[in-house]
């Protein structure tokens, strides 16, 4: 009888979705499109009423800017406006629940899903994922998450020293400075891996894959979609 009423109650929850994707660069949407036709498919099947929808398409989850906030500090932060919206309405309980395709989806920043966590824990909404990798019920779960997005970040900031690496940058190491010609640039641009580490929505036109370019595409994807 308990576990009939909790089912009860979970059911026309509203919800909001959220979809991302780093690098589209031809604006073709397919990515979050996808993730979106995924999110709402888990809603329904929730009997979840989606509310509202926030879309970052062309948005890194990883890449930090510098801002000044009103007290004159300046600090590193990563900019996503939707995601920031998105916490405000459900800070304000506008929606009970939040789906997302993926963890990496809606974060790569510690800092951000410290954000989430502390808008569930406040506001009490229900989060879930359509690969079920986004789970935030209980301290083990929250545990996992916060390893999971910190090795995401890693991942993140690996691909992007390797990328700047290709670009003919000198990258320090143990102690002297080297160069990695353009092809390797080519190759990550080739297997479509942004410098944050995810998937862009397609390849970029023209790029190289000979010498090391050629060995880099051979590798399998880094990053995620």
């Amino acid at each position: 009888m308990v576990a009939k009423r909790k089912t009860a109650q979970a059911e026309g929850l509203r919800a909001v979705l959220y979809v991302r994707i780093s690098s589209d660069p031809g604006g073709s949407d397919k990515g979050v499109d996808r993730q979106e036709k995924d999110c709402r498919a888990l809603a329904s099947a929730l009997g979840w009423q989606v509310v509202r929808v926030f879309r970052e398409n062309g948005t890194s989850a990883y890449k930090q800017k510098t801002i000044t906030l009103a007290t004159g500090e300046q600090v590193r932060r990563v900019i996503r406006p939707q995601f920031g919206e998105m916490l405000a309405l459900l800070g304000r309980r506008g929606a009970d629940a939040m789906i997302a395709h993926d963890l990496d989806r809606a974060v790569r920043d510690p800092r951000d899903l410290g954000d989430l966590i502390d808008t569930k824990v406040l506001a009490g909404f229900q989060v879930k994922s359509t690969t079920g990798s986004l789970r935030l019920e209980n301290d083990a779960d929250i545990a996992m998450a916060r390893v999971r997005v910190t090795m995401a970040n890693k991942s993140s900031a690996d691909t992007a020293r390797r990328v700047e690496a290709g670009r003919g940058r000198p990258v320090a190491w143990r102690g002297g400075a080297v160069r990695v010609p353009d092809a390797e640039l080519a190759g990550a641009q080739a297997r479509g891996i942004a410098s944050d580490g995810d998937q862009v929505a397609g390849p970029v036109r023209g790029a190289g894959t000979c010498g090391l370019g050629r060995r880099a595409a051979q590798r399998p994807p880094e990053g995620r979609e």
